[in-house]
């Protein structure tokens, strides 16, 4: 049975479990923090972060990642990414995001209609890894890519944004930054739709379960910032039209650039003999 799963769907399933195990970690340190040792906002925000970074680097580097390497260099960058994409999210901002994007795209993605190409590809190597080293370093691009994403907004909402009004001004912020990183990784996974082409090709809404997961996901982001109960919650505030478009271009742009990257890529893999490609 263990030998009919296949290695891509092992490592969405892993992904998974490990995104609600970071969920789980997160809101019950949330809950210890507050209720058992009394811990203020400060305090509990801080513990929740500590003990996130930690869990996650560990689950993803033992067991999703299968790491090897120095802890040292691979905790550094770890902790190189999370200042740039994290620190402007609260604690259960992030375990939102876990949730939403890691969630039921990931697992849709693991049921992608059928290639006709699909026998004509180079078979993988018998030994060679998940995570390649074609692999690590697709993830490490791209990761940066969507990124610069988020920094943009984070940079740019102090000077479009600004009403003069500190606290709202914040709230606005930290939404802005927060919907531009789970509106940028959900739109990411079309560029996961093929393997040896763009998502403007015919085909890219073939998986159907994926365009409703994803569709869904946003959903659920808009319900977080505009319904009254849930804004308390996850620290959030209603966004007008203006901040939908800022987010968007910073959401949107890319996850364009990196899929004109992949089209180089497959267009320079096409052009090597069969079997040359990596």
């Amino acid at each position: 049975m263990n030998a009919m799963i296949s290695p891509t769907t092992k490592q969405l399933a892993r992904h998974v479990i490990v995104g609600t195990t970071q969920t789980g970690v997160g809101l019950a340190c949330i809950f210890a923090a507050v209720y058992f040792l009394g811990f203020r906002d400060v305090q509990a925000n801080a513990t929740v972060y500590a003990v996130g970074i930690l869990t996650s680097y560990a689950l993803h580097n033992v067991w999703t990642f299968e790491y090897r390497g120095p802890v040292g260099a691979g905790f550094s960058r770890f902790l190189l990414i999370v200042a740039f994409a994290y620190i402007p999210l609260l604690p259960v901002q992030i375990l939102w995001m876990n949730l939403v994007t890691d969630g039921l795209p990931a697992l849709a993605l693991g049921i992608n209609p059928a290639e006709p190409n699909i026998m004509e590809r180079q078979a993988t190597k018998r030994r060679e890894r998940i995570l390649s080293k074609s692999r690590l370093w697709q993830i490490s691009w791209q990761g940066l890519i969507l990124t610069l994403g988020a920094l943009f907004i984070y940079f740019i909402s102090p000077l479009l944004f600004n009403t003069n009004n500190s606290s709202y001004d914040i709230e606005v912020f930290h939404t802005s930054v927060f919907t531009t990183l789970v509106l940028s990784q959900l739109l990411h996974a079309y560029n996961f739709r093929f393997d040896d082409r763009g998502i403007f090709r015919k085909g890219i809404f073939a998986n159907r379960l994926l365009n409703i997961t994803i569709l869904l996901s946003i959903l659920l982001q808009a319900a977080i910032i505009y319904v009254p109960f849930l804004q308390g919650i996850f620290s959030t505030t209603a966004l007008n039209l203006n901040h939908w478009l800022i987010i968007a271009v910073s959401a949107i742009i890319p996850v364009i650039f990196i899929n004109i990257v992949n089209e180089i890529i497959y267009y320079r893999q096409r052009r090597l003999p069969w079997g040359m490609s990596k």
